[in-house]
């Protein structure tokens, strides 16, 4: 488990890295709720280095294990480049909106990353901790989404904003751009 501990090792740096130099945190957020989030990534890191250290799995449950880590780093970093200055969960200022880039895809990329990360290991060990910590994870994503939502629907870019909910999907792509994509690349192929 070498390759997945590694590869672990670097998303959990570039989510830290991310949360302390590249998100602005301007918010009246509660310490206990920051706290809480902490205290929740902390418990799901800690036992998946656990796991990860301390239990083998067979090469291709490692391999799917690197290859969904991969995947979800390269989602993160996608974003970072594209969403340079977006504020943090939770923030209480509306900046500009995002529409290309992996929010073309999904509208909020970052936390479709984390969710990818916490499910990878989730599934790949199945801990009770992790389970728990994982649903406590997703329903703060799903809050800090709706909040943030909420706030683009009371601002500037409630119209344009109002449109991308009913194409894009939150943190998954709905099965529309699914279809549309797939129309889009057999039409292509016939031409």
């Amino acid at each position: 488990m070498i390759l997945a501990t590694i590869t672990y090792t670097i998303i959990i740096f570039s989510l830290i890295w991310a949360r302390y130099f590249f998100f602005v945190i301007r918010s009246n957020t509660s310490k206990w709720l920051s706290f809480l989030y902490d205290f929740l990534v902390s418990l799901q890191v800690l036992s998946t280095y656990f796991m990860l250290l301390n239990h083998k799995k067979p090469l291709w449950a490692e391999s799917l294990a690197i290859g969904a880590y991969l995947l979800a780093l390269f989602i993160f970093f996608w974003a970072i480049e594209t969403a340079k200055e977006l504020e943090f969960a939770f923030s209480d200022n509306v900046g500009r909106l995002i529409t290309n880039g992996p929010f073309k895809l999904v509208r909020h990329p970052f936390y479709t990353s984390y969710i990818a990360v916490w499910v990878t290991s989730t599934l790949l060990f199945s801990s009770s901790i992790q389970w728990i910590t994982l649903i406590g994870l997703i329903l703060f994503y799903a809050t800090s989404a709706r909040k943030e939502e909420k706030l683009i629907l009371n601002s500037r870019h409630a119209n344009q904003y109002s449109r991308m909910k009913k194409e894009i999907g939150m943190f998954f792509p709905k099965a529309t751009q699914w279809k549309s994509w797939i129309s889009e690349k057999s039409w292509k192929s016939q031409s």
